[in-house]
């Protein structure tokens, strides 16, 4: 996960371009990939525990932003189709955080299944921005849907009982959990007027 890991954060499982990790420090799971390593930008999708819906960090080394919570108007969208559009918010570097001006967005919990599928599903994830002259982001998922999957776990392993996720294992949720074989029950043997069982 390189520059954009907190020091507390596991990487649970890697495949393709994206990283699963829990931050114990955060309280959070999360999706991460390096965007351009010499520009030392990466984004994250992240699920605080005990809070609703997700949140995306959008990080560049050299953004600078005129005060915390700059609004950003701007459009995230997978392969062709626009999915979000609306105000991000800038934030300048802060002590603790290397990698640079951050740009996040909330994602609504009623809006946040959908993301997550379509996540796992998509082929590319983008982001355009309408002001400034910052190009637009593009980012293949390839690996996301396995990442998606752990990511989506760790969710349901860390949050508290009866509490509501954007993936199903307990409480009221969206996903179900991977189903196992349910053992299909055999019949009773009987007697064949043979007497052969």
């Amino acid at each position: 996960m390189a520059a954009t890991r907190l020091a507390s954060a596991e990487e649970l499982y890697s495949s393709g371009y994206w990283q699963a990790f829990y931050s114990r420090e955060a309280g959070a799971c999360g999706m991460s990939t390096i965007v351009n390593q010499i520009e030392r930008s990466s984004v994250m999708v992240k699920h605080f525990i005990g809070r609703p819906g997700l949140t995306v960090q959008i990080f560049k080394a050299s953004w600078r932003f005129p005060t915390d919570r700059t609004p950003i108007p701007m459009t995230v969208g997978f392969d062709q189709v626009p999915l979000l559009d609306g105000n991000a918010y800038g934030y300048n570097p802060a002590a603790g955080r290397p990698t640079g001006g951050m740009v996040e967005f909330e994602v609504r919990p009623d809006l946040s299944v959908n993301f997550v599928e379509t996540f796992a599903g998509a082929t590319t994830f983008w982001v355009r921005f309408k002001e400034g002259n910052e190009r637009p982001w593009s980012m293949y998922l390839s690996g996301s849907r396995d990442v998606t999957t752990v990511f989506s776990h760790c969710i349901v392993s860390m949050s508290p009982k009866g509490t509501t996720q954007p993936y199903s294992g307990s409480g009221t949720q969206s996903y179900s959990e991977p189903s196992r074989p349910t053992p299909v029950p055999q019949p009773a043997a009987t007697k064949r007027d043979d007497g052969a069982v």
